[in-house]
């Protein structure tokens, strides 16, 4: 009540000195209004056709790994060698999906985004044979996809701002690679000789603030940015850690039960190769619908935020979430999640102990995937907010510790099988996982922007260190 009192006197406090100096205005020679500059040009209609196009190259990375799972008993009898054997292939696997991002996220932070994605594309379609460099092709597609989303979209409700320097919000006309051109444009200059090269900047366009590179310095110049190494100071923020954290240890989660589904149903169940493969799709459908159903909860959790501090939400111009709890926005709700997430991995590996019928064990899987869908996409997004100079870079850094520990899991796997019986496996995994979970979600609620502060003050002087200096 008492913050609503003092809104209402700032605001009659405001409209009184409006008031007074009105006179001063008029005699006063008009300035109109800034133009206001949109964060992005691109249309309701060229977004969705980046929805499809992003959807399609990100699905490269996990379908490379699920077409492999229903085979590994079948390899296993094929190759005459033991499951642990077998699952290293994963664990190499994991490896190189966890390099990949490393190189190719700072590499399309410096240089852009089509070419990094042609090239990755191109090393996923030509190298089918070679699992692992599929793997190192096929994984930068997720952490690139995630920068082109900060590129065009307002920040906040969706993914914030990106490195602008290379994009401006999307109506800059300057001077570009080839690569950079649209397949139709590259046909018309081969057929008629134009040159793609020569297109003038229109300054115009380019967002306020930015400081929008006006010449193309040489690709070799800005490759020198693209540090892999950068991705692994990510790591070491008390602000990214839990997120990172709550990352990969759901998906270590996440493949601890995909590696196991061929033994169980081929064991238990007495299912071929064809069945085995079948039994994957619940758990796709959950990971379709989580992620629909995260998207829609993130934007409701950040509106919900937003009115409770009396935030005005920015939808054309983007947020400056610098000022803005972001942390307590994509934390929200976490809590219930994990409880849902370890009543139904605790549950998953009780039913199949008990050999419970096949349809109970469907929509537990259905259910798991749903739930990691939706601690991978939130988790995802909030290192994207928080690091909006550099998207692609945080997701790589996100990659490599989701991926690491992914790995340690699969090659920890069976001997804790052997060890322990399926039920408590997944009671451990799940009790494991929740209560380190839960522990995250409040370092991140409560410290987490105080943190993000902290980073970010330092940077800046460290900054104007180096350029006084």
């Amino acid at each position: 009540m008492k913050n609503d009192v003092a809104l209402t006197d700032l605001v009659t406090h405001s409209s009184q000195v409006a008031n007074s100096g009105s006179n001063e205005t008029n005699t006063a020679s008009k300035v109109p209004p800034a133009p206001i500059v949109p964060y992005t040009v691109y249309t309701q209609k060229q977004k969705r056709r980046f929805r499809v196009l992003l959807g399609l190259a990100t699905i490269t990375s996990p379908l490379t790994a699920t077409c492999y799972f229903p085979l590994l008993p079948l390899l296993r009898a094929h190759f005459e060698t033991s499951a642990q054997a077998i699952n290293l292939t994963l664990t190499i696997y994991i490896v190189f999906q966890a390099l990949s991002p490393a190189v190719f996220g700072p590499l399309s932070d410096s240089i852009g985004r089509r070419l990094v994605f042609l090239v990755t594309l191109t090393l996923y379609a030509a190298l089918l044979v070679l699992r692992a460099l599929q793997s190192f092709g096929a994984s930068a597609a997720s952490a690139i996809s995630y920068g082109v989303v900060a590129d065009i979209c307002v920040p906040g409700l969706f993914l914030p701002e990106t490195a602008r320097v290379l994009v401006g919000n999307g109506g800059s006309d300057a001077q570009r690679y080839w690569w950079e051109e649209s397949w139709w444009f590259l046909l018309i200059s081969w057929l008629f000789g134009q040159n793609s090269s020569t297109k003038a900047a229109n300054q115009d366009d380019r967002h306020p603030g930015d400081s929008v590179v006006s010449s193309r310095t040489s690709i070799l110049q800005q490759c020198r940015f693209a540090n892999p190494l950068a991705c692994l100071r990510v790591m070491f923020h008390l602000d990214t850690f839990f997120a990172l954290w709550m990352q990969g240890s759901f998906y270590m989660v996440d493949y601890a039960v995909v590696a196991m589904m061929p033994d169980l149903y081929k064991d238990l169940y007495h299912f071929n190769e064809l069945q085995v493969g079948l039994t994957y799709i619940p758990r796709g459908v959950g990971i379709i619908t989580g992620s629909f159903c995260i998207g829609k909860l993130m934007d409701y959790n950040y509106k919900t935020v937003a009115r409770k501090i009396g935030w005005n939400i920015d939808e054309v111009t983007g947020d400056d979430l610098k000022q803005f709890p972001i942390e307590r926005a994509r934390a929200r709700g976490s809590y219930f999640l994990l409880i849902i997430s370890t009543a139904v991995l605790v549950g998953y590996g009780w039913a199949v102990t008990k050999h419970a019928h096949l349809a109970i064990v469907l929509i537990l899987q259905f259910v798991q995937g749903s739930m990691g869908t939706c601690f991978y996409n939130t988790y995802n997004a909030l290192l994207v907010d928080v690091f909006p100079e550099s998207p692609s870079t945080a997701a790589a850094a996100a990659s490599i510790i989701r991926c690491t520990m992914a790995a340690a899991g699969i090659a920890v796997l069976q001997p804790l099988l052997a060890a322990l019986d399926r039920g408590w496996y997944l009671t451990t995994l799940g009790i494991w996982s929740g209560g380190c979970g839960a522990l995250a979600v409040l370092a991140i609620e409560r410290n987490g922007m105080a943190w993000r502060t902290r980073r970010i003050e330092r940077k800046d002087d460290r900054s104007r260190a180096s350029i006084s200096g």
